[in-house]
């Protein structure tokens, strides 16, 4: 087939602009991947300094213990936060305990670890993270959301360190099958975002776009390195991957056919949120306070209190209850 020449000029001149187009996406993309990594770099080194680090099975682990004497308290956080969620909390139990915090693996500025996000190898990491820090037991456990799943499994694998457990509206293992059916799977949406994200992110994009910068506004109560700390970390190369693991590990915690085990006596303060999720149906909301009644009476030494005031993040609304919760669970030892 015989093509025009002025054709054949006009196919060449496009070919030359697809390659050089090409080109340009290319070098677009290591561009992107050599500023995403040195920009992960200079913030871990920014924000995570060496007295936080803990080495733990070849992996560096963020933990920041404050305070002074006995028992420990430690704080297990939500889904997808670290340490720096604490900010209301930790330094105002300082003055009279030992309070730790740390960034479960792949969240905040611990090192990602595979196959690590359910919470028996939470309650695991968590369990030789404090034993390889030197944080001695006996340990007070404070957990909100997710956060509460896995101090109690702690509680259940190591009933001998545990004097008491605060959960801050937490998250109970029959929710998913008990709660009723959404129109989408919040959890299966957040998915499909994390896997996108993860595609992305070693490339810079999700730094450059600054796609987290939304969620911000759910940490304007703390102080502002503690903001500056979690926003940081948010855009790490591993972090969507991290919390795909973690939805995905957490999808199946909650959705048990098994009921919580009872605490026996164990000093237990369950604080429920006041102000209602406006994002979820009023059925959603009614199981969930039914749930959070259900967790108040696995221990017969409890107490179940409603923050009025506060929506899931009772710790940065109404840090005081989290604080007064703790010191109840400790008067309890004196009795």
């Amino acid at each position: 087939m015989n093509i025009k020449p002025q054709k054949r000029s006009l196919l060449r001149r496009i070919g030359r602009w697809l390659a050089w187009l090409g080109l340009l996406i290319v070098g677009l993309l290591i561009g992107g991947w050599a500023f995403q990594r040195w920009a992960s770099q200079r913030d871990r080194q920014q924000f995570l300094p060496a007295e936080q680090q803990i080495m733990l099975n070849g992996h560096a682990m963020r933990l920041i213990c404050m305070g002074s004497g006995s028992p420990t308290i430690v704080l297990e956080s939500g889904l997808g936060d670290g340490a720096d969620v604490w900010g209301l909390v930790q330094p105002a139990l300082a003055e009279q305990y030992r309070v730790c915090a740390y960034d479960r693996v792949g969240m905040g500025w611990s090192a990602a670890v595979a196959n690590k996000a359910d919470r028996a190898s939470i309650a695991q990491t968590l369990h030789e993270l404090l034993s390889q820090a030197n944080v001695s037991a006996p340990y007070v456990l404070v957990g909100h959301s997710a956060g509460g799943l896995y101090v109690r499994e702690y509680a259940q694998r190591y009933p001998e360190q545990v004097i008491g457990l605060v959960l801050v509206d937490s998250s109970h293992e029959q929710q998913r099958q008990r709660q009723p059916q959404l129109a989408e799977d919040p959890f299966a949406i957040m998915r499909q975002s994390m896997q996108a994200c993860d595609a992305l992110a070693p490339f810079g994009i999700i730094r450059l776009t600054k796609l987290f910068e939304q969620s911000q506004s759910t940490y304007a109560k703390l102080p502002q390195p503690a903001q500056a700390s979690i926003a940081a970390s948010q855009y790490q190369t591993s972090t969507c991957s991290a919390m795909d693991a973690a939805l995905a590990a957490i999808t199946q915690d909650l959705n048990q056919a098994q009921a919580p085990q009872s605490l026996k006596d164990l000093p237990l303060v369950v604080l429920t949120r006041g102000i209602a999720d406006s994002t979820m149906p009023a059925e959603f909301e009614q199981t969930w306070d039914s749930l959070q009644q259900e967790l108040a009476q696995l221990s017969s030494n409890s107490q179940h209190h409603i923050a009025e005031t506060s929506g899931h993040y009772i710790h940065l609304d109404q840090p005081a209850l989290v604080i007064e919760a703790v010191e109840w669970v400790i008067s309890q030892q004196a009795k």
